[in-house]
Order: C-alpha cells, then sequence, then structure tokens
C-alpha cells in the first residue's frame, strides 16, 4: 500500500493544480480519494475542511473539525463511529495508502 505522509496529504485539498484538484482524506490511518464526492468534501463543502487532512478526530465525534490535539485518545465509541466512517469510505471511494508520520 502506499505510503502518504500528512505533508503530501495536505496537497489534495481539492485546489491544487499540481494533484490535479483531487480531494484526498483519511480516516483510521487509510487515505481516500473523495474527488467524486466534491459536493461534499470539496472546498466550500460542508465536509470541506477534511480535504487534505486526517479527519479521523471530527467523523468520530460527529463534528466537522481537525483535532488539533493529535495526543488526544479516542474513547471506544469514538472508534466504533470511525469505524463505521471507514467502512462507508471502503464502499464508495477509493483506497489510495496509507497514512504515516
Amino acid at each position: 500500500m502506499k505510503k502518504i505522509t500528512k505533508e503530501t496529504l495536505a496537497k489534495y485539498n481539492g485546489l491544487n493544480e499540481e494533484t490535479e484538484n483531487k480531494i484526498y482524506l483519511a480516516v483510521n490511518g487509510l487515505v481516500f480519494d473523495v474527488t467524486s464526492g466534491s459536493q461534499f468534501y470539496g472546498p466550500g463543502a460542508p465536509y470541506g475542511v477534511f480535504a487534505g487532512k486526517d479527519a479521523t478526530y471530527g467523523l468520530a465525534n460527529n463534528k466537522v473539525e481537525i483535532n488539533k490535539d493529535e495526543a488526544e485518545e479516542l474513547s471506544e465509541s469514538q472508534k466504533k463511529t470511525a469505524k463505521e466512517w471507514q467502512t462507508l469510505f471502503e464502499g464508495k471511494y477509493e483506497l489510495v495508502g496509507e497514512l504515516i508520520n
């Protein structure tokens, strides 16, 4: 599986011609190409804040926000919610890689 750093992921925010304006986001360490869902994840879209980012925290908490404190642990309930989102993405979008630090 392709290894993708946070710096590389950030380039896939839907606004970068270098990446053909593609939109990627990560959940549970997996990176998905959500470009086909740009109406949800693109610039100015309801979940646009997740474009080019690790969306695990926000999805796990059902909030449209990114976790600023990466050391914060998710509760079991939050992990379950994040896994549900991951399953949704796996069924709908192309898995393009694994997020690494």
